[in-house]
């Protein structure tokens, strides 16, 4: 028993001795300086190999990852304020090299972080004066705008948003109403009201663009009071050209959203009932009238699958995916196999279909019609069964 258990170290030693070795150290890539705490993993490229648990590296930046078994490793490294690296990538947004170890082999591996980009600036009133409690908000210039970060100004009207990834950005100040009543409209860089009006910044890796200066527009601003007729919601969303807002409901139903903005906006709520309440406005002047928003079920989707001749097709012989688009602050996700029924938000929906192997989607139909787009609008109470038409390739 003794001689087995000997035998046994003496090869898990063996085993051990001639493990790999990966290790390094990580930089701050603008100064040289080694970084401290900084989240290394390996991750293991083949399917089904395994790798050792994340580490931080130690305050001269180094780290190890020791016991390693032979193979191929793709090496990250993470912090806060900074791009995420993968070693061997040639760009922060391009993939990586794997790392190939042996038995017994050692591998010594740089890793150099760039911190994230920034914007500091100035929100002034009409004398150039700095407005204090300003929210700043940095939008990605895609269509539609996608918000990336965001901020509120000191008592001398400064702002300052960091974490920004590599691209082109828009600003936007918030809506806010003044002491002596006076509404400041929502505006972006450039004087406008309005993205296609505004003017957009470039942001880099260790990049800070400063001497940015935000005039807000003066403006009259809106209150929306409502209620939703049905019962079991605790919150009602509202979506408009400048983002989304949340308004919480009270035991009455009643809701209320204060500093908007001229023109249109959506209305949306929906209860743990699987009941939604949805409505369209024009927001101009004052809104004496209360909105109420009057609940139906949630619009639903059926998908049914046949051949050109009208034969009616197997669970597995297609795959539908829905995705949400509009509003674009809230997507949501959609998969249905062939005879499903699921129940979808209200918004502007996204189709895309897989056939099975062999096969092909050659039409669309909604409730019998012909879709001639990939996009269909659901509201609140309606029910669309969606035919997918499927042929043999090559037909």
């Amino acid at each position: 028993m003794i001689k087995q258990a000997l035998f046994s170290l003496a090869v898990f030693c063996a085993l051990a001795g001639r493990a790999a070795v990966i290790e390094g150290v990580v930089l701050e890539s603008a100064s040289g300086r080694p970084l401290a705490r900084v989240r290394v993993a390996l991750v293991a490229a083949a399917a089904g190999a395994t790798a050792p648990a994340p580490q931080y590296t130690d305050r001269g930046g180094r780290f190890s990852f020791p016991g390693l078994a032979p193979g191929s490793y793709l090496l990250t490294a993470e912090r806060r304020g900074f791009a995420m690296a993968v070693y061997g990538q040639k760009r922060w947004d391009l993939p990586g090299s794997p790392i190939v170890v042996e038995q017994d082999s050692r591998y010594v591996a740089e890793l150099r972080l760039n911190r994230l980009g920034a914007i500091t600036g100035l929100v002034v009133d009409e004398n150039g004066v700095g407005l204090p409690d300003i929210a700043v908000y940095a939008y990605r210039d895609s269509r539609p705008l996608r918000l990336e970060g965001q901020a509120v100004t000191d008592d001398r009207g400064a702002f300052r948003i960091a974490g920004l990834k590599p691209g082109r950005f828009r600003l936007r100040t918030g809506s806010k109403q003044l002491e002596d009543d006076t509404g400041l409209l929502p505006t972006y860089l450039g004087d406008s009201t309005r993205p296609d009006g505004a003017a957009a910044l470039e942001v880099g890796l260790d990049e800070e663009i400063t001497g940015v200066v935000i005039r807000p527009c003066p403006g009259k601003l809106i209150k929306l009071r409502g209620r939703v007729g049905f019962q079991g919601v605790q919150a009602v969303t509202l979506y408009g050209d400048v983002g989304r807002k949340i308004a919480a409901v009270d035991s009455d139903g009643r809701f209320s959203f204060d500093e908007l903005v001229p023109g249109p906006v959506e209305l949306m709520a929906e209860s743990s009932a699987g009941w939604a309440g949805y409505s369209r406005l024009w927001l101009a002047g004052e809104m004496d009238d209360e909105v109420v928003l009057e609940g139906a079920p949630l619009p639903s989707i059926s998908l049914a699958c046949v051949s050109t001749d009208g034969e009616k097709m197997g669970k597995d012989s297609a795959v539908l995916r829905l995705s949400r688009t509009i509003p674009a602050e809230e997507p949501r996700f959609v998969q249905l196999a062939c005879g499903e029924t699921a129940s979808l938000g209200a918004g502007l929906w996204e189709i895309t279909a897989a056939a099975a192997p062999g096969w092909k989607v050659s039409e669309f139909r909604l409730n019998e019609r012909p879709l001639n787009l990939t996009t269909f609008e659901a509201l609140p109470g309606q029910k669309f069964t969606l035919t997918l038409v499927q042929s043999r390739e090559g037909q």
